[in-house]
């Protein structure tokens, strides 16, 4: 791209044909993290009894995948400021790709977990700078359009992935899932090669490592780290009151205590979260928001079709009929984005967004294995738009709620705490699920004899045990999962309370006058007063 733009004061690029190449694989990104993000869910058992993985092996598959990629992402910030965005977008791609080659080759279950932690690595960084690169080549009031845009391309890579997944196990061999990924991750390593160019230095690269923050970086990941494994191990690996869950978990908030008391009396000025990017409630508000909307969206996706599974559907079935959520998700999310962009409003956005979940979530808590697929599709469209409108107002909250020189790590901050609301989102859901069906098996026990007893641990794997049981015991365990499935919907529609009632805090720009966070908000206001 060239950075030498029409308009010799203006920071970004002209839009020529080699920034158009940079959105698109932008988009791709996009596109191949949420595609091996819900790829695995419907291959996984293939996988497991292929390579003979115990249920703890076959769940640090997902589980190491979402860890490194949450992990990762405040690191190549951090990285990519004090070097350059096309540099650290190459090595996360290229992490990505190699790690799909280890994958595709494993021979052993160990090995695809270490190559998925890689994987998760390489994810993490595309995710993280996706965003980045934005605000690099976007005036602000423009970004909601192009984020819009990858979005859509991030629910195609939802909406391919779940049928993708489900046809690969039913008609060919695992491997395929991973060996798709090289022939979209190459030709977009050499578009960003080719066509991303570095933005011209204000020092040089020795000056701007040394007056980066990485003891900060350091702590701060260490922490999430411990935290994450927390909650990713807890109940699935460990239970809750273990010793090997609960250190970590102290550990790391004990960490982030330290964390904030290192950002404010060591890093000072060099600080990588500084103190002022949580200085107003919209900003706050932004951060808080983005994780709730995180933890219900893949909370979501996966019980969903959980509970269709448990409908009797099959794998390929149950992704059919999560089409409506997927498909109403990305032209919801871009038509508020071109709404944003025009107005600079958000608050009215995201009251709707939430609104919308609120009630679809509830609607869900009610659904039961008798429920048709007309109400069940009707609930996935108002759910996917509840979904989609507050998708992209979080990042353009987050950008205008502070200074011009802090958007960039305002900018990260969204993007990880997006990625951790899905660790969040497996250990909230999860653990409310197997709660609940331990407390009804057990109420269950104390009436009557089964033949078989399933406890919460395995409830999410009982599905391909059903054909084996009589017809009686199936009943039981088909009625108590739609009753622990409604408590999850109940527990996510709270989430999503509390996301509506933050919205109603948040304040839009001002539109009258210009603001000090972004001089293209300001030159869109001046036009329109001079009009």
């Amino acid at each position: 791209m060239d950075h030498t733009a029409s308009d010799a004061s203006s920071p970004y690029p002209v839009k020529d044909f080699r920034f158009r190449v940079v959105i698109l694989c932008l988009c791709v990104c996009c596109f191949i993290a949420s595609l091996d993000t819900i790829i695995l869910s419907s291959t996984l058992p293939a996988i497991a009894a292929s390579l003979q993985a115990t249920t703890t092996d076959a769940y640090w598959c997902s589980a190491s995948f979402l860890f490194a990629q949450s992990v990762v992402q405040l690191i190549y910030a951090v990285v990519a400021r004090a070097l350059n965005r096309r540099t650290c977008m190459l090595a996360a791609l290229g992490f990505f790709g190699f790690a799909s080659i280890l994958c595709a080759t494993a021979r052993n279950i160990q090995w695809l977990i270490a190559a998925r932690t890689i994987q998760g690595v390489g994810t993490g960084g595309t995710n993280a700078l996706v965003q980045l690169i934005l605000t690099d080549i976007a005036p602000l009031a423009e970004r909601p359009k192009y984020t819009g845009l990858v979005t859509l391309f991030s629910a195609l890579g939802l909406v391919i992935g779940g049928l993708c997944g489900a046809a690969i196990v039913q008609h060919t061999t695992w491997p395929l899932v991973f060996w798709i990924n090289l022939p979209i991750c190459v030709p977009t390593m050499v578009g960003f090669a080719w066509c991303l160019d570095a933005p011209p230095r204000q020092s040089s690269v020795w000056t701007a490592i040394k007056k980066t923050d990485w003891g900060g970086g350091i702590i701060v990941t260490g922490s999430l780290a411990g935290i994450l494994f927390a909650l990713n191990s807890g109940n699935a690996v460990y239970p809750w009151t273990s010793g090997r869950i609960l250190s970590p978990l102290i550990c790391g908030g004990v960490g982030l205590l330290g964390f904030v008391a290192y950002e404010r009396f060591v890093a000072k000025e060099n600080a990588i979260l500084p103190g002022r990017l949580f200085s107003n409630v919209t900003a706050v508000s932004a951060y808080i928001m983005a994780l709730l909307h995180s933890i219900i969206l893949w909370t979501a996706t996966y019980y969903f079709f959980l509970y269709l599974t448990f409908c009797s559907h099959s794998y390929l079935s149950a992704a059919i009929l999560m089409l409506p959520a997927t498909l109403t998700f990305p032209p919801s999310a871009a038509i508020a984005g071109h709404i944003i962009g025009r107005t600079l409003k958000y608050q009215l956005a995201n009251i709707i967004g939430f609104a919308f979940l609120v009630g679809g979530l509830s609607g869900l808590a009610n659904l039961n294995e008798f429920s048709s697929v007309g109400l069940q599709i009707g609930l996935l469209f108002i759910v996917g738009t509840g979904f989609g409108i507050p998708f992209i107002s979080k990042v353009f909250m987050a950008q205008t709620a502070v200074a011009e020189d802090d958007q960039y790590m305002a900018t990260a901050i969204v993007s990880t705490v997006t990625s951790v609301g899905e660790c969040f989102g497996v250990a909230i859901s999860s653990t409310t699920f197997q709660n609940r069906w331990d407390a009804l098996l057990e109420k269950e026990l104390k009436q009557t004899v089964l033949s078989v007893v399933i406890k919460g641990s395995d409830a999410e794997r009982s599905t391909v045990l059903f054909g084996t049981l009589d017809k009686e015991t199936a009943s039981f365990y088909r009625h108590i999962a739609m009753q622990s499935f409604q408590t999850v919907w109940i527990v996510m529609g709270s989430l999503a309370g509390v996301a509506l009632i933050l919205s109603l805090f948040i304040r839009d720009p001002k539109t009258k006058e210009a603001t000090p966070t972004e001089s293209s908000v300001e030159a869109i206001i001046l036009d329109k007063e001079k009009a």
